[in-house]
């Protein structure tokens, strides 16, 4: 089994345990599409794979992107993931014996951004 992980900071990060590779794809896409640099930069500089693994590294990222990356987890990409539960990941999750699994694909999303926030703060002193 392939892990896909999200390092937030050089402290903090998450195993996207249930979201996996769509969920992490959509991530690094959507993170792509609002940072400065653009797609390529960000998978460039930040995202780092394997045949066993895949790990988006944000404090790998210039401080000014970095820290815009941190602001775009914690504000933008809970409601953006709900959106595309709906839309573009629909149908990726499918329903097992009455459980849906998009549930926990969106909880790795917010606790990414949960550390987010955190981290956030953190760096203001608060």
């Amino acid at each position: 089994m392939k892990l896909y992980d999200v390092g937030v900071s050089a402290e903090y990060g998450w195993i996207m345990y249930y979201g996996s590779a769509p969920m992490f794809d959509w991530l690094v896409g959507f993170l792509s599409e609002r940072l400065p640099e653009g797609p390529p930069a960000l998978r460039d500089r930040a995202v780092r794979e394997s045949a066993n693994a895949a790990h988006l590294y944000l404090p790998d990222l210039p401080p000014d992107r970095y820290r815009k990356a941190l602001e775009i987890l914690a504000d933008e990409t809970v409601p953006a993931a709900r959106r595309a539960m709906r839309t573009t990941l629909a149908g990726v999750y499918p329903e097992t014996h009455g459980f849906d699994p998009a549930v926990p694909a969106l909880g790795d999303v917010k606790t990414v951004a949960l550390i987010a926030r955190h981290v956030l703060r953190r760096e203001a002193g608060g």
